[in-house]
């Protein structure tokens, strides 16, 4: 079965909205901590000299003042809760972000079997239907389903990462900050967090705070989340390279062009070489990868 010819990793239409997503997580978790880290610092010198003086007094011209009327050395121990909230709440939105893609991929190849499916064949790799997803938890039963290998492309320590998020997620969702190491969580970190710890300490991403054998498991630093969207940025086309690569180039050349007539509305197949040009500009956008002229003339020209 011959395989895609990739230009660098492969990145579908939804995996590079993931990764967008990640981007402006990133850009809008760094303004927010500077405009809280800066409003301490240009009012620092009034919180050591007044800090009895609440706020309703000091910024009266703010129409939230009353709303949130506090004496002024009480600031800075709010804004570190309300730290530990938005960190938090970005490390969900992290994970939902995360299984939408996984879902939309998933359902990408589907689309590609479906279109086989109306042709009365199946794809090469799945001569049986792929299975659809039945619950949220949507890694586990993709990495089953679709039967992705776990080794240097995709290893081991890279799942258990992506499990190690889904357990926290669900800590942070259901549980009380107190109660959050236990369980499962506590299980997973004491068999796998110093594994994991040595893992991408050794790598390539940088990681510079998340710590995975940390007992505490509510958010209170910047870095650790970043430390995750880094994570999540190198692992994921990795992730979807072995998806998409379990569909051969012919396929994948035969589905695109496929989509290609529908969606180019002026092309010339009988030039050969402008339409050939044309094509793997279309299947790099939709694919990011290129196919050789020779897969394309067998399954376009036919020959």
């Amino acid at each position: 079965m011959e395989k895609v010819q990739r230009k660098s990793r492969l990145r579908g239409c939804a995996l590079k909205e993931f990764q967008n997503s990640l981007s402006d997580i990133n850009k809008y978790l760094s303004y927010y901590v500077f405009i809280s880290s800066q409003f301490l610092i240009q009012n620092e010198s009034i919180i050591k000299s007044e800090p009895n003086k609440r706020t309703i007094e000091e910024f009266s011209s703010n129409p939230l003042s009353a709303q949130f009327d506090v004496k002024l050395n009480q600031l800075n121990s709010h804004t570190l809760e309300t730290n530990k909230f938005v960190f938090d709440s970005l490390f969900l939105y992290c994970c939902f972000e995360l299984d939408n893609y996984f879902k939309s991929t998933y359902k990408y190849l589907q689309s590609v079997e479906r279109f086989f499916e109306t042709k009365g064949e199946s794809l090469d790799s799945f001569p049986v239907k792929i299975t659809e997803l039945v619950t949220v938890e949507s890694l586990n039963q993709i990495i089953d389903n679709l039967n992705i290998s776990k080794d240097k492309d995709f290893s081991e320590e890279e799942y258990l990462t992506f499990e190690y998020f889904r357990l926290r997620r669900n800590t942070i969702a259901h549980r009380n900050i107190e109660a959050r190491y236990s369980g499962s969580m506590k299980e997973f970190i004491e068999k796998n967090g110093t594994n994991l710890n040595t893992y991408w300490n050794k790598s390539n991403t940088i990681i510079k705070r998340l710590d995975f054998t940390s007992k505490n498991l509510q958010f209170d630093s910047m870095d650790s989340i970043v430390d995750i969207i880094n994570i999540l940025r190198n692992t994921t086309p990795k992730l979807e390279e072995k998806i998409i690569l379990k569909i051969s180039a012919n396929e994948w050349v035969e589905y695109l062009f496929s989509t290609f007539k529908k969606e180019v509305s002026s092309y010339d197949i009988n030039v050969e070489e402008k339409f050939i040009k044309s094509f793997n500009k279309f299947t790099s956008i939709k694919l990011n990868c290129i196919f050789d002229n020779k897969i394309i003339e067998k399954v376009v020209y036919k020959r």
